[in-house]
């Protein structure tokens, strides 16, 4: 299992106007929606309902909203790269500047888990987090990926 299989270019984005949580959560779903024919409005609502057991904001600056959902036959992710930073409501109270949106087949338990991990590894490294966020193009974080 390895990020850049999981990771596509034309679902990373750059943000430059600020965000509440919802609203980067909302966008993401519906970019991934958009791109595979999905109802955006579920996996907002799945999404925020995992959300409000407890918060994805994992501190260092990073944020991994995810739900399990029963439509899905494979996993789907979405990321988002905040200049201003996003109120997440953090484990460490600081804003998020990097979110990724994991949306994984419900069935797939063990892989969710395997997935969800490798994402928050390969973000809480602290050159990789720089490199993002100095990242000028999609293609740059994707190369990231690639190499990791």
């Amino acid at each position: 299992m390895q990020l850049k299989d999981y990771l596509t270019p034309h679902l990373i984005f750059f943000e430059e106007k600020p965000l509440s949580k919802e609203e980067s959560i909302k966008l993401l779903c519906r970019r991934v929606a958009d791109d595979q024919q999905l109802d955006a409005p579920s996996l907002f609502g799945e999404v925020m309902e995992r959300e409000n057991k407890m918060t994805t904001g994992m501190g260092s600056h990073i944020a991994v909203p995810h739900a399990r959902i029963d439509s899905l036959d494979r996993f789907q992710t979405a990321c988002l790269v905040s200049e201003n930073g996003i109120d997440f409501d953090a484990l460490d109270e600081k804003p998020v500047h990097i979110v990724v949106l994991l949306l994984s087949p419900k069935r797939m338990v063990k892989e969710h888990i395997a997935l969800l991990s490798k994402i928050s590894y390969f973000l809480t490294d602290k050159e990789n987090f720089k490199k993002i966020m100095e990242a000028s193009s999609i293609e740059e974080i994707q190369e990231m990926v690639r190499l990791y």
